[in-house]
């Protein structure tokens, strides 16, 4: 992306609500009559006049263009935290932000379709769910498709958790979209093998069904920043077989015995009904899970939080409930 490019969304991120929708005209509504908001509806109109998608674009360059999109609408918080670069032995590499007063250590796992994304591109997200939240937070950067297919990710994953018990006795593990899979996958083989499991599952926006059998992936196959061409690009990568419960954790025999849950979707995102459905499994396997339902919001609104207020305040509902689930008092 350009740096005329960056100017000209600013811009027009900037503009008054009336003038900045005369181009797209009033927000589209969603299935469930839900009106799309309409700073973001702003945003995704000029995404999607200004910016290619990723389908024809190596991963290379697909993983600079993430970079320099998120650089635009994550938030740049500057909470004082101490950050430290580590890595796990035979593993990957980590970012480990502490806070003054840590009441848990949250393993946190970067969306990015298993092919882009780092500890750079969630860094702004991972620095407020440390200092607002109250979590160590180890960011992890799991080796990427598809220089890395599937299963190497799950893997690093699950070593990530393993290194963390050292950190803390309460332990969470959390991500967001691919890297909410990851999350929920590595719970999955932490308790078939028999160890100890994370005290919480966090899964913002999360991929958790390769076979994209329900009908949030029809209704929102365009038009909303992650596209089906998208999701077929980063499955290919991943190359992951569908039916594989780490590939698919809605799709496992059983998810009893599963650590309790926060689940974020968004009410425009292809990947929404495979995230209620997720809530809905792990309830009737009798384990809690919160759902904090963002409807009039697109995948992604997580990191497009320094330029959306509503994709601020859905963040700050995300710090709210892990504040719930284990209070603490942040420093």
């Amino acid at each position: 992306m350009s740096p005329v490019l960056r100017l000209l969304l600013r811009a027009a991120l900037a503009l008054p609500a009336p003038l900045a929708t005369l181009g797209g005209g009033p927000p589209p509504t969603n299935d469930r009559g839900v009106a799309l908001d309409a700073d973001t509806w702003r945003m995704v109109w000029l995404n999607t006049r200004l910016f290619g998608g990723i389908t024809k674009a190596t991963p290379r360059a697909a993983r600079a263009a993430m970079a320099r999109s998120l650089a635009i609408v994550a938030s740049r918080p500057t909470h004082p935290l101490d950050i430290r670069e580590d890595r796990v032995p035979d593993g990957p590499a980590v970012r480990v932000y502490r806070p003054a007063s840590p009441c848990a250590v949250l393993v946190y796992l970067h969306g990015g379709g298993w092919v882009q994304g780092d500890r750079d591109t969630h860094d702004g997200f991972c620095r407020r769910l440390a200092a607002e939240a109250g979590r160590i937070v180890v960011s992890v950067d799991y080796r990427l498709a598809p220089e890395h297919p599937f299963p190497a990710a799950v893997h690093d994953a699950v070593a990530a958790v393993r290194w963390a018990r050292a950190l803390g006795t309460r332990i969470e593990v959390g991500g967001d979209s691919a890297g909410g899979n990851l999350a929920a996958a590595a719970c999955l083989a932490l308790r078939d093998a028999g160890e100890p499991l994370p005290a919480l599952q966090l899964l913002v926006y999360p991929a958790l069904d390769h076979t994209r059998a329900l009908p949030s992936h029809r209704t929102f196959a365009t038009g909303f920043l992650l596209t089906t061409h998208d999701i077929d690009w980063f499955q290919a990568h991943y190359a992951a077989p569908p039916l594989d419960p780490l590939a698919s954790p809605l799709l496992a025999a059983s998810h009893a015995g599963l650590p309790p849950a926060i689940v974020t979707t968004a009410g425009f995102d292809p990947l929404r009904d495979e995230g209620e459905a997720y809530v809905a499994r792990l309830r009737a396997a009798g384990i809690s899970a919160v759902h904090l339902d963002e409807s009039a919001l697109v995948h992604g609104y997580a990191q497009m939080d320094g330029a959306l207020p509503a994709a601020d305040r859905a963040v700050r509902r995300i710090v709210a409930a892990l504040l719930t689930e284990h209070p603490s008092t942040p420093g």
